[in-house]
């Protein structure tokens, strides 16, 4: 299935609507004027990204996709994203005058430049997200939600397909930086788009400077949820000022697992005992092996590990998973060098548990993971032979990796690339 240029917004949205269940038509327009777009976008229901890209960029064009029972879909391009597509939803007439601007929002999603998996990917979770908000908004829902309060919208949600998330009391971040102008036009328009969902990230980790000239922060993103299936969840972003020329940069990253996000900052330079304090917010590790493996993964000693890939997923009935596939180096791999770290958080969002596997090739590890349910994991080599002190390798290595500064876990690129492993920007 071919994927779309940003050029060719017109035949996406016709193939996508190909593709979606039911009668679909497409009607493109494009814009000669900046004004010209806001007509069309006037009863997006939405206050995430469809709504932050309307409100604060150019588009040169949209496309309204309208199917079953009158329900209209709007398709634009993802600002600084030239591979995927943003896609909203229309209010329903009856409620136009009233919005519902409230937790029922159903915020549009991005989608992939693969018409098909765009189409999958609106059908799963965009459409459901719609009737529900449209249930909750409905006399019967409202008259029970009045009488029985929140306890009444909460098992609202209980069908959710997209992954659990708990309550983080988000607010918006302080970057600190009034008084200062971005060191460059880049770090300007980086700035700008982090700050229309700003108010999306929970501070799991924070640390300033004494001199004021770095701040540290691991960040949970909880629009992550509704980007690109797998995107990544935890966001580190190292801040450096310039006091004498009143400027700022930063380095921003993205990790599967906050091990490796640790790992990030301190190699940036932020104090070790400043990322590792727990969280409220976060379960604990469910035993020793989980523990063990996290220190291993946070440490990374002698530049043990690449990252391969990685995907994120999650359902109320299965919890959330972390798939994360790395390139090990350490001299006991070298039989299975690919292991696959799984994270699993059950639906009770109490406990989590890490495990690894080894494999030998990459696409070996892809094919487990497609079919984990009927497949029996190959044992990790190294956690299988147990050293002369009676304590696995896997272990004996980890009770050494404190004694120095840890390496960055860093994208892996050998001279031949290891086969795909269900990489979400390959749709």
């Amino acid at each position: 299935m071919p994927r779309a240029s940003r050029a060719d917004l017109s035949s996406f949205a016709s193939m996508v609507a190909q593709h979606l269940p039911g009668d679909w038509s497409s009607d493109y327009l494009s814009h000669p004027t900046y004004p010209d777009q806001f007509p069309r976008a006037e009863y997006i229901w939405d206050l995430g990204m469809v709504y932050g890209a309307v409100s604060t960029y150019v588009l040169d064009h949209d496309a309204i996709l309208t199917g079953p029972g009158g329900i209209r879909l709007y398709v634009i391009d993802r600002p600084l994203h030239p591979d995927q597509f943003l896609v909203g939803v229309f209010a329903p007439d009856e409620l136009k005058e009233t919005y519902f601007w409230s937790n029922a929002t159903p915020n549009g999603i991005a989608v992939s430049n693969n018409p098909a998996r765009a189409a999958h990917q609106i059908t799963r979770r965009l459409l459901p997200r719609y009737e529900q908000a449209v249930a909750r908004t409905e006399p019967p829902f409202l008259e029970h939600a009045a009488e029985h309060g929140d306890r009444a919208a909460d098992q609202s949600q209980a069908t959710e397909p997209w992954p659990i998330i708990p309550d983080l009391g988000l607010s918006p971040m302080d970057f600190r930086i009034e008084g200062f102008a971005p060191a460059t036009d880049q770090i300007a328009d980086e700035l700008h788009h982090l700050r229309l969902g700003d108010e999306y990230f929970a501070v799991r980790a924070a640390y300033h400077s004494p001199d004021e000239r770095h701040s540290f922060w691991l960040l949970f993103d909880k629009l992550a949820t509704y980007d690109v299936p797998g995107t990544a969840e935890y966001v580190t972003l190292h801040l450096t000022r310039d006091l004498e020329e009143r400027t700022f940069a930063w380095q921003v990253a993205r990790h599967p697992l906050i091990p490796l996000a640790q790992n990030w900052l301190i190699r940036e330079g932020c104090p070790a005992q400043s990322v590792l304090r727990s969280h409220p917010d976060r379960p604990p590790p469910a035993d020793a092996a989980t523990t063990r493996l996290e220190d291993q993964l946070r440490s990374n000693t002698g530049d043990r590990y690449e990252l391969v890939d990685h995907y994120s997923s999650g359902s109320p009935d299965s919890g959330i998973q972390v798939r994360t596939l790395l390139y090990d180096r350490h001299p006991d791999a070298e039989s299975a060098p690919y292991r696959l770290f799984l994270e699993e958080t059950p639906p009770s969002l109490r406990t989590y548990t890490l495990r690894e596997i080894a494999f030998t090739t990459a696409a070996k590890a892809n094919a487990w993971t497609r079919h984990r349910h009927r497949t029996r994991p190959v044992e990790s080599a190294s956690a299988s032979r147990a050293s002369r002190g009676g304590q696995t390798e896997t272990s004996r290595v980890v009770t050494q990796t404190l004694a120095s500064p840890p390496a960055p876990v860093t994208s892996r690129q050998p001279s031949a690339p290891p086969p795909p492993y269900g990489r979400r920007s390959t749709p």
